[in-house]
């Protein structure tokens, strides 16, 4: 070592002094609590509102229980567990059930009346795109907004006394005969 040359790991430390421009150690941040919790009590509530939360939002974008549990990676039961025992998260968790049918149906939506772009492969290339749309999608989502029109029930009035311990088998047979001819679609 040169002459003159301090030695880093000898070197004496610089305080910090009145006019010192050296930074100060950030001051830990106060940790607000419950009354009567400890930190660590305090911390797991904190990661266990979050972990609920990114699990509604999971369920929110139509993922399943599952999906969404091991995205927070908790058991299917826990949440299961949480819903038992939180009102708040039970109303949360049917919310985020509505909003994710709502992202099904919007896809449905966009699949049956946008179409879906296939390519077109011809010799082992793909040559174009083409779009393709789903009848059966349309379909469904014409019988869920108009059921009484896209999706007739047919009423069966089985209301009255048959004394079926004395009829024959004959008479039992066009009975069940005539109740078949009723569910014929017209």
């Amino acid at each position: 070592m040169a002459s003159g040359q301090a030695n880093k790991k000898t070197a004496p430390k610089k305080t910090a002094g009145k006019n010192s421009t050296a930074k100060k150690p950030a001051a830990r941040k106060a940790t607000k609590r419950a009354p009567g919790k400890t930190a660590k009590e305090t911390r797991d509530a904190k990661r266990i509102a979050n972990q609920k939360r990114l699990f509604l939002e999971c369920v929110a974008e139509g993922h399943t229980v599952k999906t969404a549990a091991k995205a927070i990676n908790v058991s299917r039961t826990c949440v299961y567990n949480w819903r038992d025992e939180d009102k708040k998260f039970s109303q949360g968790w049917d919310d985020a059930i509505l909003d994710g049918d709502d992202e099904f149906e919007e896809e449905a939506r966009r699949r049956a009346i946008k179409g879906v772009k296939e390519p077109i492969v011809s010799g082992g290339m793909i040559i174009g795109e083409k779009l393709k749309f789903s009848d059966t999608l349309l379909m469904f989502l014409m019988k869920a907004r108009r059921p009484d029109l896209y999706n007739p029930t047919q009423k069966v009035d089985l209301s009255g006394n048959l004394a079926l311990a004395d009829m024959t088998d004959e008479q039992l047979n066009a009975i069940i005969k005539d109740f078949m001819e009723t569910l014929k679609p017209e």
